[in-house]
């Protein structure tokens, strides 16, 4: 599905969270039961491990599904470089450097339009530049591409070290094959962290829609 309008956006931006919610509902039930009778037993072992990793797909998968979705509806409204916010501009200007950079006279033409402000061209975001998660969303990289998108993520500030400690190491670390064994108690509460930050990314992405965050403020 691809959003077009304010509604649709927020559909998929639900929607994509909702089918991970239920799936990770699932798991942490599993993994409660297991916990019960033998917290150190083979079986809540492997769903701990198991669910650690589960955790760091679904934060990288619903961040990419949500920014992405995010690109195409402002791309698919075409606004003009003059009418996009600044951080767009950015983004739109440095792509352009790059085609600078491989020799493409045309953009410099373009580039210079837009440091005279005569600029009328259609704002272009290449997706897979800006949406770029390095296959480990660690809090750098997610403050890289919501900065370039004009996403405010203030309240995820306090997040970092468990984003790149607890998300990211520790997934890193089992999906090697290394020993690492985390507590299950632990997990069970990146869990609830997981999702809260899941929910404030869809809130704060579907509040930059509905404000129209991707244009100039007046």
């Amino acid at each position: 599905m691809t959003a077009v309008t304010d509604d649709d956006f927020e559909t998929l931006a639900d929607g994509e969270l909702g089918w991970r919610r239920i799936e990770l509902h699932a798991f942490a039930k599993e993994l409660e039961r297991a916990t019960k009778g033998h917290s150190t037993g083979p079986t809540a072992r492997a769903l701990t491990r198991g669910m650690a990793t589960l955790l760091y797909a679904h934060w990288e998968g619903y961040c990419k599904a949500v920014f992405e979705a995010y690109i195409k509806l402002i791309l698919k409204r075409k606004p003009r470089v003059s009418e996009a916010a600044d951080r767009l501009i950015l983004a739109h200007t440095q792509q352009i450097l790059r085609r600078i950079d491989s020799g493409d006279s045309e953009a410099l033409t373009e580039l210079v339009a837009i440091a005279r402000g005569t600029s009328t061209q259609r704002l272009r975001l290449n997706q897979d530049k800006v949406v770029d998660t390095k296959s480990n969303l660690r809090f750098h990289t997610l403050e890289s591409i919501t900065s370039s998108l004009g996403i405010p993520i203030t309240n995820l500030i306090t997040k970092k070290n468990m984003i790149d400690t607890q998300l990211c190491d520790t997934r890193n670390e089992i999906a090697h094959g290394r020993a690492n064994f985390p507590d299950p108690n632990e997990i069970l509460e990146l869990h609830r962290n997981v999702i809260a930050m899941m929910e404030e990314i869809r809130d704060v992405t579907i509040g930059q829609v509905r404000s129209k965050g991707y244009r100039i403020r007046p």
